[in-house]
């Protein structure tokens, strides 16, 4: 869609299939910046353990806006779908080589009227997350119950889903095979 089309859209009042982004008082979107690197000196950022640092940086970077957000009464959501369509993204925002938009975050006022709102999504078991000493395999039963704590939530939002079927309709398939070559024309993971 063009940008024109986009403005008509808007203006007829239709929805873009994003309300979390059309209706947030600020959406920021958090780049991989290797750009400034490449300014100072002769740097090697093609390498891909510069594309892991830089996605390190910026996620930690939002997780810190989120958080000082938050202790303001203010709520958030990180979008990553803006990659579905990153070379247009990339464009929109005017990002150089060695730039890579990677997610957006909406921040606002919570709408907490609403029964939905007041809910957050369920976290996985914490002796699920976190090992000690080395890694620990979550059991089947574990998994399980986690699985319909998900469906339970989802299914109080109207959704027909559970959490395997998030993890299938996410990665069951091509999972935005356009990346690797969008980051090596931005300069990164060519080695």
């Amino acid at each position: 869609m063009s940008e024109d089309q986009y403005n008509q859209a808007l203006a007829d009042g239709k929805r873009l299939g994003h309300g979390y982004v059309e209706d947030c008082a600020e959406y920021l979107v958090f780049c991989m910046d290797a750009h400034r690197h490449n300014q100072l000196a002769d740097v090697q950022t093609d390498w891909t353990e510069v594309a892991v640092i830089g996605a390190i940086d910026a996620a930690l970077m939002a997780q810190n806006v989120l958080a000082a957000a938050e202790s303001l009464g203010l709520g958030g959501v990180f979008i990553g779908s803006l990659r579905n369509d990153i070379r247009r993204a990339g464009e929109i925002l005017g990002t150089p080589k060695h730039v890579v938009p990677l997610f957006g975050l909406c921040l606002g006022h919570p709408d907490m009227s609403s029964k939905i709102n007041q809910s957050q999504r369920p976290r996985l078991p914490l002796d699920v997350l976190v090992s000690t000493d080395t890694y620990q395999v979550a059991s089947d039963e574990t998994l399980a119950a986690y699985n319909e704590v998900v469906k339970g939530y989802y299914n109080g939002r109207g959704i027909e889903m559970d959490w395997k079927d998030q993890i299938a309709s996410t990665f069951g398939g091509d999972v935005r095979p356009f990346m690797l070559e969008y980051l090596q024309e931005q300069g990164f993971c060519k080695r």
